[in-house]
């Protein structure tokens, strides 16, 4: 009779369930139990409170990280208008008569890639003296002309 020896193996219960066995058969231990029993009834459960203490603790840290994201966003947005206006300064200007059917928006993206469009339409309006945005065919305005690297 020879004996074949296999490699240990964990089981589903996290032990070595399979054990060297004559004949090339494997014993798996936490098999099929003898007699079968009915399943134990589990009460159902219930969710998860938090204490006062653990609450109040995970509202803080939830305020303080929206409040971190929201001056982040305050902070980095003014820095990139500035550097942003300062680009479009620095480039060449023509002088544009508004035509019936123009609005900013249009004569800013004529303007070319100088930059996004809201920030050419403020660099225009700054620039010509326009508030609200009205504008009137026949208007002269300064606009810049050309590219932003």
């Amino acid at each position: 009779m020879t004996t074949r020896t296999f490699a240990s193996l964990p089981a589903f219960d996290g032990t070595a369930a399979l054990s060297a066995r004559p004949c090339g058969l494997v014993l798996i231990e936490g098999g099929r139990a003898r007699h079968r029993q009915a399943p134990a009834r589990r009460a159902p459960r219930r969710p998860a409170v938090l204490e006062a203490g653990q609450a109040l603790r995970a509202l803080l840290a939830g305020a303080a990280v929206i409040l971190a994201v929201v001056l982040a966003s305050a902070l980095a947005e003014p820095a990139r208008s500035v550097r942003s206006l300062e680009a479009i300064d620095a480039l060449p200007t023509q002088t544009v008569v508004v035509q019936e059917g123009d609005s900013l928006w249009d004569i800013a993206r004529r303007c070319g890639e100088a930059a996004s469009s809201r920030e050419v339409v403020d660099w225009i309006q700054e620039r010509n003296g326009i508030e609200g945005g009205l504008i009137v065919p026949g208007q002269r305005l300064v606009v810049p002309v050309g590219g932003v690297d």
